[in-house]
């Protein structure tokens, strides 16, 4: 066993036993995902009990959330909201970030190891509950169609951006085939093409047209999947200050975008929060609440 990493998985159970906040959050802020890993298992290793069970016994409310995702494979974090989701009908913004965010080959690990953990595919678990026009469009994204071309056609992306005008003119539903063919299988090339052809015929944003044609959470889906394909640290940023300016911050949230893009694009989040919003992220986190929970997102933050 490599001594540093002997030495790291001692000092964590002294943290453990010490539930010296500060500490632990200076720690984990200091090793990155791969290390975090490599810490639960040699912990298994070394002591015979399992990390994540004793996190939960040591810690309780948001900050645990936080420290059990930080030693949780991005993959089954994912996989476990949409759990959570399908069982209980909360967390919709959760879900829609994960389903309009992630490629199509990360869409189908999430599908299998779905079936693994939970036994039922994914699919036929949704289809468990009422089928509202929100699921639907769940179910369209899971079947994984999405182009990957990264030289559209402009004719074709033209004729997309006029039938969609023509579908809007008459009656524009989720069962469009047109919506379908542009927000569930489009490459993201191509929805700016098709974006901008929109505005050029009718002087108007493609996402004036969503509002105006759909409500809740399938007016959200269609919204996020045109940012987050175009855009995707603008995306992620709009979450983070859409999560600070809730009545009640929206804790789930914050520390997903902190805890999955930590390692991708944290930096580029960062600067787009601060051009979109005038202000620095952290400013604003601290300015709502001071505790351990904001200590740790704001170490990770500053870090990376």
């Amino acid at each position: 066993m490599d001594s540093q990493v002997n030495k790291d998985v001692e000092d964590l159970k002294q943290l453990l036993k010490n539930e010296d906040y500060s500490s632990m959050n200076d720690f984990i802020s200091s090793k990155s995902h791969k290390e975090r890993m490599r810490l639960r298992q040699i912990y298994k290793q070394k002591y015979g009990d399992d990390l994540m069970s004793d996190l939960k016994s040591d810690f309780a409310g948001i900050y645990q959330k936080i420290i059990l995702a930080l030693f949780t494979d991005p993959l089954e974090y994912d996989i476990d909201s949409i759990y959570k989701f399908i069982k209980t009908g909360v967390s919709e913004n959760i879900i829609i970030e994960i389903f309009v965010s992630r490629p199509d080959w990360y869409l189908t690990k999430i599908k299998d190891l779905y079936k693994k953990k939970y036994n039922i595919h994914l699919e036929e678990h949704i289809k468990q509950s009422n089928i509202d026009d929100f699921k639907k469009l769940l179910l369209l994204i899971l079947e994984c169609k999405r182009s990957t071309n990264q030289a559209p056609d402009l004719d074709y992306c033209k004729r997309l951006s006029d039938d969609f005008e023509q579908e809007e003119s008459d009656n524009l539903t989720v069962d469009s085939l047109i919506l379908n063919a542009i927000f569930i299988q489009c490459s993201p090339q191509e929805l700016i093409i098709i974006s901008r052809e929109y505005h050029k015929s009718t002087q108007r944003l493609i996402t004036e047209s969503i509002n105006q044609n759909f409500k809740g959470n399938v007016r959200k889906l269609l919204n996020a999947i045109l940012i987050a394909k175009i855009s995707p640290s603008e995306y992620y940023a709009n979450l983070l200050h859409e999560a600070i300016e809730e009545t009640m911050i929206d804790e789930n949230m914050i520390t997903r975008v902190i805890v999955t893009r930590s390692e991708i694009d944290l930096n580029q989040i960062k600067r787009y929060y601060m051009k979109l919003y005038g202000s620095n992220f952290v400013d604003d986190l601290k300015n709502n609440n001071s505790n351990e929970y904001i200590n740790l997102l704001v170490e990770l933050y500053n870090k990376h």
